[in-house]
């Protein structure tokens, strides 16, 4: 009767033990030393590319420092009962110059432009900041 009892402590205190190691080591678990790496490397990759595309989007320069460039946007009102909310959409560009006092707007594909032809700064601009670009 003794060792029956001792038997049962015995194998309870086992289990536990196992338990308890097996949580212990699942816990520690986690990711390779390459997989950490690969990481790493993808964020460089990721970085140079953000450089190289921001280089890219950035605007070329204006001829004329009278000239300067908006957008277009529009109200959307809420829909679908709510459920979708307002917001302002990006429609199109304008374009538009003090010195003359013209504007080119384009808005959904289609350009309209009031640009002075004769504009004594954006007229001797190479290549004109005003030009149409259809």
């Amino acid at each position: 009767m003794n060792l029956s009892r001792l038997t049962r402590s015995t194998l309870g205190f086992g289990t536990m033990l196992a338990l308890a190691i097996g949580i212990g080591t699942s816990a520690f678990a986690g990711p390779s030393p390459q997989y950490w790496q690969m990481m790493e490397k993808i964020r460089a990759e990721n970085a140079v590319r953000k450089v190289a595309s921001a280089d890219k989007a950035k605007p070329a320069a204006m001829a004329c420092d009278k000239c300067k460039t908006t957008s277009v946007t529009e109200y959307r009102p809420s829909q679908a009962g709510g459920k979708v909310p307002a917001r302002f959409d990006r429609v199109g560009t304008k374009h538009t110059c003090d010195a003359c006092g013209g504007a080119v707007t384009s808005v959904r594909g289609k350009t309209t432009t009031d640009m002075k032809a004769n504009c004594p700064t954006c007229a001797k601009a190479v290549p004109t900041c005003c030009t149409v670009n259809g």
